[in-house]
Order: structure tokens, then sequence, then C-alpha cells
């Protein structure tokens, strides 16, 4: 939340979170990708929009640029050029998250963290984890001796 904050300096980014009727986190996890390639095509080289511009009036078309000054381009997602949703979809059914494994945990802590500059930042995007640090798998013996034969 702070991340998302502070990264404007006129506030222009609001975290949005999840609580439930006990003011507690609750967070709900749903496989989307799978339910929404049901009624949509997929964006193509989606990673190089920054800026994406959809209209409840006309639903299935997206209007993307790379950057602010770039020509908006416009897709056609539905699969279906005369597909409505007739009424409310079932969502995808929740899932609890397993959080991340003691690998990536260290994996952030040892090899991501040294590349953020601030401290508080180190410690909320890469903390110290709470976990035994496993130990790393030996690589196969056999394709040692092989090589030692040659």
């Amino acid at each position: 939340m702070d991340v998302v904050n502070s990264s404007t300096t006129e506030n222009f980014n609001v975290s949005q979170t999840y609580r439930d009727n006990h003011g507690r986190k609750n967070y709900q996890f749903r496989k989307w990708s799978s339910w929404l390639r049901m009624f949509f095509k997929e964006l193509s080289g989606i990673t190089n929009y920054q800026h994406f511009h959809i209209e409840a009036d006309a639903p299935g078309i997206i209007k993307v640029k790379c950057s602010i000054d770039d020509k908006e381009k416009t897709y056609f997602l539905l699969k279906e050029k005369t597909f409505q949703f007739d009424e409310r979809p079932k969502k995808p059914q929740c899932f609890t998250s397993k959080g991340l494994s003691a690998e990536r945990q260290w994996y952030l802590y040892d090899k991501i963290r040294l590349h953020i500059p601030s401290e508080m930042d180190k410690d909320m995007t890469a903390p110290k984890p709470k976990v035994t640090k496993p130990k790393k798998k030996k690589k196969n013996n056999a394709n040692e001796l092989k090589n030692n034969e040659s």
C-alpha cells in the first residue's frame, strides 16, 4: 500500500485494499486468466503498453498507447463480435494463496534486495525471510563423472 500511495507526488495513485466486515484484510485469489480466455482474445505485446483506455459503453474495445505521446491503437478483444453478458457470469472459484516459497523468499533477499536503494523499501520488498534457507540441490554427479572420463 505504501509503495502505491507514495508513488506520485500529487497522490494520484491510491491503493485499494479489501477488508471483510470485521476490518480484517481478506483477499480472494481467483484464476482470472483461464476465465477471461473463455470470452476474450489475448492482447499481444501487452507489456509494451503503458496507457489503457476502456469504456463501459464499448465492451470488448480497448485503446492502448506505449507512451503518452504515441498514437492510440484500438483493438477488439471479444472472441465473438456479437457476444454480450446477458447476465452476470459466474466468477472463477476462489483459492487460497500459498504465499512465496522459501526458495523465492531467499532469492528476493539474496539477489534482489541489494539493488533496492532505500532501506525502508528493502524491508518492504525483500525482507529477511523467517524461514530456514533451503539447501542448494547438488548437481548430477553422473554428468561430472562423464566429463572427467573424457
